[in-house]
């Protein structure tokens, strides 16, 4: 996860955390646990979709080198 992932799930936990205090929160704190939820879903498709790609450009690299027979 990249930094800035990071740093938007902890503004995410702090706002969760405000909105606990709150005397009517319900709508709140669903959306920013919605929020939360969707982005972590998305980063967790994003470092896949890297870790594919990484296995495909080095598959690619050792295809391109020449064989030392």
């Amino acid at each position: 996860m990249s930094p800035r992932q990071t740093g938007l799930l902890h503004v995410l936990e702090d706002l969760e955390r405000y909105a606990q205090s709150l005397k009517d929160n319900g709508v709140v704190l669903a959306n920013v646990r919605e929020t939360r939820a969707n982005l972590q879903r998305l980063a967790d498709r994003m470092d896949a979709l890297e870790a594919g790609f990484d296995r495909i450009a080095e598959r690619s690299r050792t295809s391109l080198m020449p064989s030392h027979s």
